[in-house]
């Protein structure tokens, strides 16, 4: 039985055993891959001009063959990845977890806008300081 993961909100069933690496097998514009990336169908974080993905080489290849082809480079396994980042990758564990929390926040609004919900904005962004600067400096607020 694969082991439970829960999260702050949603109790996660499955997880995938590994993600994937990619590389081009060319050269590719690298300000291009990294817009593709953000309008992919599926979550792929880009990273160092290559990115990461949990998609097959083949959904890749179709969706980014106006870039050009694209094999993978190293296959590691979550447990690895979130825990030691990867070599190969030149990632160490601090940002893995970060571009793996980015992947499930892009699958998970992904998944919220299929079924036609929309998103929230951002608490931080509903609840802002008061701007004090058009305070005048020299009014006294002490009660008298």
């Amino acid at each position: 039985m694969p082991e439970v993961l829960t999260s702050n909100w949603v109790r996660i069933v499955s997880f995938p055993p590994s993600i994937q690496y990619f590389w081009p097998s060319g050269g590719v514009d690298t300000e291009m891959l990294a817009k593709a990336c953000l309008d992919a169908p599926f979550p792929v974080e880009s990273h160092q001009h290559r990115f990461f993905a949990f998609a097959s080489v083949e959904q890749i290849n179709e969706q980014f063959a106006h870039l050009g082809r694209f094999f993978v480079r190293a296959e590691i396994p979550m447990a690895e990845f979130m825990e030691k980042g990867s070599s190969d990758a030149h990632i160490f564990a601090k940002e893995s977890k970060r571009l793996l929390a980015s992947i499930l926040r892009r699958a998970w609004n992904g998944f919220c806008a299929a079924k036609g919900l929309r998103r929230l904005d951002d608490y931080s962004e509903r609840f802002t300081r008061p701007d004090f600067s058009r305070w005048s400096r020299s009014r006294n607020l002490s009660r008298t």
